[in-house]
């Protein structure tokens, strides 16, 4: 009895015991004096006896019996994971691969290339990027178009603007009715000249009865015979001489291949037969003179004026001696 007495003042002691005598109901683990292992029981009160009932299970032979279990959920949890990260790769293949080859079509556009990756075919194909990337392959196509297209029209403008500069360059520095330099473009040509201290001779030419002409038979036929005399004596003179229409009647010859006075002196009487041909104008026969006076650059001069005032001088004292005449100036 003593023993009897140890032994249930011992399970009294049990922590699932004292649960049950406490009137609880519930799962727990404790450790078994008895059989000296950790268990696991369920355990009630039943209220008309007031007696404790309990199911004891070791956890040892509990977990044997669950591990199986475990490992077969354990297992299926895996491939479960596996398959879901598949999946997953397919789903967002499905999505980032029509993207990234929209982001290259995007980039091709933006890098202005003449033409656009075409779409690599899909096994599985979603229609909805099919229609996004056939709208953005129009769209880009009709960009490209548009793109050749503006370039064609800013090619075609900046040649008309080359052609249209040029034409301006040609008018600022040609008299519009001979076709023969201007008044600016040989004055600039006599001051690089002078710049350059290089010696030339200047002849300044006025037509005589030029005014009769007009007055008789028009400005048309004048403008014509300006345009005639302007040949006919360009077609006659040497490499390096430059004839310009200085304005009105009046031209300017500038020899720079010849220093010696009496050979510009024979030149400019030729220039003078040259002029006094006559000419076959609107089945009119048209007869001028001219006069002309000479300067010669030889350093003193330092400006266009003063070289084109003395030959301009040398010209009317031609004139007052009687026209027909070439002076040089002193």
């Amino acid at each position: 009895n003593q023993q009897w007495q140890v032994t249930s003042k011992n399970i009294a002691k049990v922590s699932i015991v004292k649960q049950m005598m406490a009137g609880n109901t519930g799962v727990m683990e404790f450790y078994s004096p008895a059989v000296k292992q950790d268990m696991i029981a369920a355990y009630t009160n039943v209220p008309t006896t007031g007696w404790g009932v309990m199911i004891p299970q070791p956890l040892d032979e509990l977990f044997a019996r669950a591990e199986s279990e475990i490992y077969t959920t354990y297992w299926v949890a895996l491939l479960s994971f596996s398959a879901c990260l598949l999946l997953s790769w397919w789903i967002t293949g499905l999505i980032t691969r029509p993207i990234a080859a929209l982001t290259l079509q995007v980039r091709d556009l933006a890098g202005q290339q003449r033409a656009i990756a075409p779409l690599v075919k899909q096994r599985i194909e979603t229609t909805e990027f099919l229609v996004l990337f056939d709208s953005f392959h129009r769209m880009s196509k009709e960009v490209i178009n548009s793109q050749a297209d503006l370039a064609q029209r800013v090619k075609d403008k900046t040649a008309d603007l080359g052609k249209a500069k040029s034409e301006a360059l040609y008018l600022a520095h040609h008299d519009q009715v001979t076709g023969l330099p201007n008044r600016m473009s040989i004055r600039k040509t006599i001051q690089q000249l002078i710049d350059s201290k290089r010696s030339f001779f200047l002849l300044f030419i006025d037509l005589d009865g030029f005014k009769n002409i007009n007055d008789t038979y028009g400005h048309g036929a004048g403008d014509s015979l300006l345009v005639s005399i302007g040949q006919h004596v360009s077609q006659n003179l040497e490499s390096g001489d430059i004839l310009a229409r200085y304005g009105g009647d009046e031209f300017v010859l500038l020899l720079q291949g010849d220093n010696q006075r009496d050979n510009v002196y024979s030149r400019s009487n030729k220039v003078l037969a040259l002029i006094k041909q006559p000419y076959v104008i609107n089945s009119h026969t048209l007869l001028v003179s001219a006069c002309i006076g000479i300067s010669q650059y030889d350093g003193e001069d330092i400006d266009t004026d003063g070289l084109i005032h003395r030959a301009d001088v040398a010209m009317y004292q031609a004139k007052h001696a009687g026209k027909d005449q070439v002076i040089l100036a002193g």
